[in-house]
C-alpha cells in the first residue's frame, strides 16, 4: 500500500536506442507506476528484466528524532527476476556515491546539509543479490546538529527518509516511507 505513494522519479527508467549513424541518438524516458514495474509482462516489454524491492519491516511511518541522535532503520533488499536466465544482480551500496542521488536539506540563507554525509550501511560496497533471496542490512543515520536551526515560529522540520547510495542496473522500488520530525 505504501508503495503507491512513492514518487515516480524513483521508478524512472532510461532506455537508449542507437540509429544507423553513430551521431544520432534517440532517448526514450518512460515513467512507470510501481504496479507497472511489478507486472513482469509490462516490465519485460520495456526491457526491464527484474526489480529490486527495498522494504523496512516494522519501522513506524514517523520517527521523532532530535539533532545529534543516531537512528537505525532495518532494510530488506530483494531482487525479483522476471527473466529465468538472470539469477542475480549487482548492487552498489555506498551513501557517499552521490552520482545517483543526493539529499540536501535547506537551512535558509543558501545553506544546505548534504544528508548523504550522515548515512552509513551495515554493508558497504558491491554485493551480489541473488533472485528471491532477501538481504537484510541496517541503515544508520546520525541526525546533524544543524537541523535544529530554523526560523522562529516555524513548526518542527519534516524530512522524508529515502534510501541513498544504493544503485543497481535494474529499477529499485522503495516501499518505505519514514519521516523524521526534528
Amino acid at each position: 500500500m505504501l508503495s503507491l505513494i512513492i514518487p515516480l522519479f524513483v521508478t524512472m527508467a532510461i532506455f537508449q536506442t542507437f540509429s544507423q549513424t553513430a551521431q544520432e541518438k534517440e532517448v526514450s524516458v518512460p515513467f512507470f507506476l510501481i504496479k507497472e514495474l511489478k507486472d513482469p509482462a509490462i516490465a519485460l516489454s520495456y526491457g526491464i528484466r527484474g526489480i529490486i524491492e527495498v522494504t523496512s519491516p516494522n519501522t513506524p511511518r514517523y520517527l521523532k528524532v532530535e539533532p545529534g541522535k543516531i537512528i537505525e532503520i532495518p532494510l530488506v533488499l530483494t531482487f525479483i527476476s522476471y527473466d529465468h536466465e538472470i539469477n542475480s544482480t549487482e548492487v552498489l551500496i555506498d551513501p557517499q556515491n552521490i552520482r545517483d542521488y543526493t539529499m540536501e536539506v535547506g537551512l535558509g540563507e543558501g545553506r544546505f546539509i548534504v544528508m548523504n554525509n550522515y548515512v552509513k550501511y551495515s554493508i558497504n560496497g558491491t554485493v551480489i543479490l541473488e533472485a528471491s533471496k532477501p538481504l537484510s542490512i541496517t541503515m544508520t543515520w546520525k541526525i546533524p546538529q544543524g537541523l535544529s536551526q530554523r526560523p522562529q515560529g516555524l513548526p518542527p522540520r519534516k524530512i522524508y527518509i529515502s534510501i541513498m547510495g544504493i544503485s543497481a542496473k535494474v529499477p529499485i522500488i522503495e516501499s518505505m516511507v519514514v519521516c523524521l520530525v526534528v
